[in-house]
This record gives structure tokens, sequence and C-alpha cells, in this order.
């Protein structure tokens, strides 16, 4: 699977904030770094391994058997066309499953130190819960 860095910077924006991604080629382990704003420079960052993005998709049923990636793939043309026109388009379906879930992980991740939960439809990895998805 291929995630776009301009696709998801766009869906972070277009849910409330704006990041900068950057990916360091001389590390050895395969991350995205995430800064808080357009400044690349930021002083707000986070990292998240291709291997993680992977699992937030499979924790909050997107991609696993049986997600809702799946089921909006293999919905029949009926099904779809009794939808709102908006939502007949089973790319665009699937593109924002993506990258909605993906972009409010992160900017969550991004906002950690507010205490606040952002979007309460996000399921946190078991590791992220009480750094990422703490209430204060």
């Amino acid at each position: 699977m291929d995630i776009n860095i301009t696709l998801l910077e766009a869906y972070c924006l277009k849910n409330g904030m704006a990041i900068t991604t950057s990916i360091d080629i001389d590390d050895k382990e395969p991350y995205l770094k995430f800064i808080k704003g357009s400044d690349p420079h930021g002083c707000r960052v986070e990292f998240l391994q291709y291997s993680t993005m992977k699992e937030i998709l499979e924790v909050n049923n997107m991609i696993n058997e049986g997600g809702l990636v799946l089921k909006e793939r293999d919905a029949n043309q009926e099904s779809i066309r009794l939808r709102p026109k908006s939502e007949q388009d089973k790319d665009k379906n699937i593109e924002k499953l993506i990258y909605n879930t993906l972009s409010k992980y992160i900017i969550q991740m991004l906002n950690a130190g507010t205490g606040k939960i952002y979007f309460s439809d996000i399921v946190p990895l078991e590791n992220h819960r009480s750094v990422y998805f703490r209430i204060d």
C-alpha cells in the first residue's frame, strides 16, 4: 500500500492542522517525520515508522480482514447507487477512509501535550494510549 505524502498533508489541513512531512535518508529505519505547522524547522515533531502507519489503519478497522476499506471496495453497484451523489465514488471513499484516519491520528500525536482527545473516533495503538491519547 502506498501513502501519498501530499494527500496526507492535505487531509491534515482539512482536519484542522497544517503539517510538514520529511524523510531522513540517512536513517536506517524507514519512518516519516511529521512537523506541526508549515515551517520545516518547527519545534513540535513526531515520528511514525511505515509499519506503525499500517498498524494504525488495522487497529482502526480500515485495512484488516472485514475492514471498512475492503467493504467499500467490495460494495456492489446497487448499494452505491442508493448513496447520496457525493458518496458514490468508491476510490474517493477509500481515500477518505485511509487519509482521514491517518491525519487525525497524526494531529492527535502532535497535540498530545494539550491532554485533549481531538477525535474520539480514532482508536490508539496500545503503546500510544498513555502518551498521545491520555486525558489530563
